[in-house]
């Protein structure tokens, strides 16, 4: 009596004999992933790190010459604006005090010539009155009395005239000597302005040129930092490609030194390496097989898919 296998029995054991002759087939290059897997057997997160790091720096341009002139005028403004202003204030507060005084003068001057005028006219009228009383109206005695009269008051009027024009005229000397006191005010104080600009450009070149210089010790740090860690990045990988640590201590030193994320950057690169080289010198026809293999896919872990990404580039 013959006996028929089933055919899931015979499809499992197909399965699995080929699943034998492809470790057969594969097995000096799952031999060098796994040694590679073991070198790093430590558990870690992927961080996904890159080969080398660039550091952020710091951009900074100095301002030139005229922005920083521009700059120091601006910081400058409110004093400038005052000092000019109180000058021009105290210049016109004296002016229009001395026109006030002008002013005031010519007014007594004219009160006084209108009493002088009211004098002399009841002067007169008294004269003529006596006159009248004692019959001279004609007489030469009251016609000289009235002349007499006239005369003082024309010299009043001269005196006054001259006084008032002294008076003007020491007034208008003043004004003048104001403007120029203005004027030399002003100078005095645009020297004085133009040395506390240049003191305000000279204090804020030195902060630049502080800045500046702490600027490019910082960029020149930040650029050695990455040359150091770019070197001990290529000498970490150049050691584990040699193989020259022999202890999980070693592996454990490292982790501690470099973090975990560039530790299994370094072993996927590796990873990636070994079976690129083996799939390399495969046959064209036995790639995609060996690509379709699941312990394959199991041993490079994700460094499969970044292996598929530089085949299809």
């Amino acid at each position: 009596m013959s006996y028929k296998v089933p055919d899931s029995i015979t499809a499992k054991v197909q399965q699995i004999a080929v699943s034998e002759n492809k470790k057969k087939k594969y097995s000096d290059l799952y031999n060098k992933l796994d040694q590679v897997n073991n070198k790093f057997s430590t558990n870690v997160n992927n961080e996904n790190l890159p080969d080398s790091i660039t550091l952020d720096r710091i951009d900074f341009k100095k301002p030139s010459n005229e922005e920083i002139k521009l700059n120091s005028e601006n910081l400058l403004a409110d004093y400038k604006n005052s000092g000019i202003k109180n000058i021009e204030d105290n210049y016109k507060l004296k002016y229009d005090e001395l026109n006030s005084n002008k002013s005031e003068a010519i007014n007594q001057t004219e009160n006084t010539k209108n009493n002088l005028k009211q004098y002399y006219e009841n002067a007169k009228t008294n004269a003529e009155y006596e006159a009248s009383k004692r019959g001279l109206n004609r007489s030469s005695i009251i016609v000289n009395q009235l002349d007499a009269f006239s005369n003082a008051e024309i010299n009043d009027y001269k005196e006054l005239d001259q006084k008032l024009g002294d008076q003007i005229n020491a007034i208008n000397f003043e004004i003048n000597a104001l403007s120029s006191q203005k004027q030399n005010a002003l100078n005095s104080f645009n020297i004085s302005y133009a040395v506390k600009l240049q003191e305000k450009i000279d204090e804020l070149n030195t902060k630049l040129s502080k800045t500046e210089q702490e600027v490019i010790k910082y960029n020149n740090d930040i650029a050695l930092k990455e040359a150091e860690y770019n070197k001990e990045i290529s000498e970490l990988k150049q050691k584990f490609e040699n193989d020259s640590f022999d202890s999980s201590l070693d592996l454990a030193e490292l982790y501690g030194k470099y973090g975990s994320g560039v530790i299994e950057k370094v072993k996927q690169d590796q990873l990636l390496l070994v079976a690129k080289q083996y799939l390399l010198s495969l046959p064209s026809s036995e790639q995609q097989e060996l690509l379709n293999d699941q312990e394959f896919k199991n041993k490079l872990g994700s460094s499969y898919n970044k292996l598929i990404s530089e085949l299809n580039r």
